[in-house]
């Protein structure tokens, strides 16, 4: 017997419920079926969200309808049902960072790292190219399905150019990506248990990798544009990661 979407209001819709992908502040995603079987996300809005976005909350769907790049889900449509709004979108397949890293237990080599960051650098440059900033880049919003990456969830993106929203915002989420996959490969030494110490301290890294990451973070003088990022990236990884940090 097949599941229906939990949320009564959709029933009458034809999606066919399979699983919760995730929930947040401002909504709920979920795996489902349309009428001719094929995968679809669903993505309603909670109440709350209505409440603290007043004036906003169209804002995701707005922004998606603008952008076509094969990182970022398509948006079939805007779904309104008993007073709920649900976003329609394409399924991305594949596992969150965060699950790849922290379920998973995955150690990303130097070519996954180089992969994940050029692609994820490419995803940014085309939003900033359209004069959006994402906000919330993160492991729980990028995708990776081995080959490809795929950004999602754009509930917090603005225009950069009429919002008090900076592309420096994604520079330091670049950043703060690039150090969760660099702490995959590290292992406190048996020694320093009980003692904590900053990423630049831990990570058995070249000074300008420091550099790199520490501009990235607001640390240092910061990044002009993202083919500044770009290419500072691409010496990044060509100096060399140690297979054991």
């Amino acid at each position: 017997m097949e599941r229906r979407f939990p949320c009564g209001d959709l029933i009458h819709s034809g999606y066919v419920f399979e699983r919760e992908l995730g929930a947040g502040l401002f909504g709920t995603c979920y795996f489902c079926k349309n009428q001719m079987g094929e995968p679809v996300v669903l993505k309603k809005y909670e109440p709350v969200s209505f409440q603290i976005n007043q004036g906003k909350n169209h804002y995701e769907a707005s922004i998606l309808s603008s952008l076509s790049h094969p990182a970022i889900p398509e948006l079939f449509g805007v779904l309104h049902t008993r007073g709920s709004m649900y976003l329609i979108l394409e399924y991305k397949p594949g596992s969150t960072l965060n699950t790849d890293l922290f379920q998973n237990h995955k150690v990303y080599s130097d070519f996954e790292i180089s992969r994940v960051g050029i692609q994820l650098l490419s995803v940014i440059n085309y939003l900033h190219s359209r004069n959006i900033a994402h906000r919330d880049i993160s492991i729980d919003n990028i995708i990776d399905n081995g080959m490809h990456i795929s950004l999602v969830d754009f509930g917090l993106s603005r225009s950069i150019r009429y919002e008090e929203s900076t592309a420096q915002t994604d520079y330091y989420c670049f950043g703060e990506v690039l150090l969760f996959l660099l702490y995959s490969r590290y292992t406190k030494p048996n020694d320093k248990k009980d003692i904590f110490a900053p990423w630049y301290e831990e990570l058995r890294l070249t000074d300008f990798q420091k550099y790199y990451i520490g501009r990235l973070l607001k640390l240092k003088k910061l990044f002009a544009d993202i083919r500044e990022i770009s290419n500072g990236f691409r010496k990044f990884i060509g100096e060399g990661v140690p297979p054991y940090l």
